[in-house]
C-alpha cells in the first residue's frame, strides 16, 4: 500500500513489474475518489495499494526503458480512451474503458518490443501474477471477506459512476510491485516504484495549429 520506502533485507518480497497506462492528474482524481469510496464504504484495502491505472501487461524480470526511439515511434501516440461501467473480471473489479482497439494494439507493440535484453533476467521464475490486466482501471482485489462477492456486486449497482469520462493524453509507465504478504493477499503489505515513464499525446488534426 506504500510507495517506495526502506525494508529490512531479511524481509525479502515477490517482485512483479507491470506495464501500465498512467492517466492525467484531473482523471486520477476521478479514480481516487472511487478507490476512496471503496475503502471507507466497504472496507476493501486493495482499493489503496496502487495509482489509478490501466494495467497492460507483466513483464518477465529484467530491466526495461520506455524511451528508445523505436519503441517511442509506436507507442508515442496516444489514442482516446472513453470510460465505461464496473465490471467484476476474475474476481477483481475494474472500471471499464473504450480505445476503439487501441489498449490491444498498444499491448502487443509492447508484447513484441519487450523481449528479454541479453544478461538482464534473473533466473528465477515470477510467482503468481497479482492481478489480470484487462481493458480497464484496477479498483480492487479479491479479499477475505465473508460476503466478497456479496459486496462486489453491492458496489456494482450502488456506486456512482463517473461520466462517461474522456481521455486522450496519458503516460505509460512500468512500475515495480513488491509484495511481503501472502500471494493471495498481496495488497496487505506492499510497496510501488515507478521504473520508467513515457508521456504519450494524441497528434493534433490535419490543418491544426501547433
Amino acid at each position: 500500500m506504500e510507495k517506495e520506502g526502506n525494508r529490512s533485507p531479511l524481509n525479502q518480497g515477490r517482485e512483479h513489474l507491470l506495464a501500465a497506462i498512467i492517466p492525467p492528474s484531473n482523471i486520477s482524481r476521478q479514480i481516487d475518489l472511487i478507490r476512496e469510496r471503496l475503502f471507507s464504504d466497504y472496507c476493501l484495502v486493495s482499493a489503496a495499494a496502487l495509482p489509478p491505472l490501466i494495467p497492460l501487461l507483466f513483464l518477465p524480470p529484467g530491466r526495461y526503458t520506455l524511451q528508445e526511439v523505436q519503441l517511442k515511434e509506436k507507442i508515442g501516440r496516444a489514442f482516446s480512451i472513453t470510460t465505461g461501467h464496473y465490471r467484476e473480471y476474475q474476481g477483481n473489479l475494474f472500471l471499464t474503458v473504450d480505445s476503439n482497439g487501441g489498449y490491444d494494439s498498444l499491448k502487443q507493440e509492447l508484447k513484441n518490443y519487450f523481449l528479454p535484453l541479453p544478461g538482464s533476467v534473473k533466473k528465477a521464475g515470477s510467482p503468481g501474477l497479482p492481478f489480470p490486466c484487462t481493458e480497464g482501471f484496477f479498483l480492487t482485489a479479491p479479499e477475505r471477506l465473508a460476503d466478497f462477492g456479496k459486496v462486489i456486486k453491492k458496489v456494482i449497482k450502488n456506486l456512482r459512476i463517473p461520466g462517461p469520462v474522456h481521455f486522450s493524453s496519458y503516460s505509460l509507465a512500468i512500475l515495480k510491485l513488491e509484495s511481503f504478504s501472502h500471494p493471495g493477499e498481496w495488497w496487505q503489505n506492499s510497496r510501488w516504484e515507478e521504473i520508467t515513464r513515457l508521456n504519450c499525446r494524441k497528434p493534433p488534426k490535419r490543418g491544426a495549429q501547433p
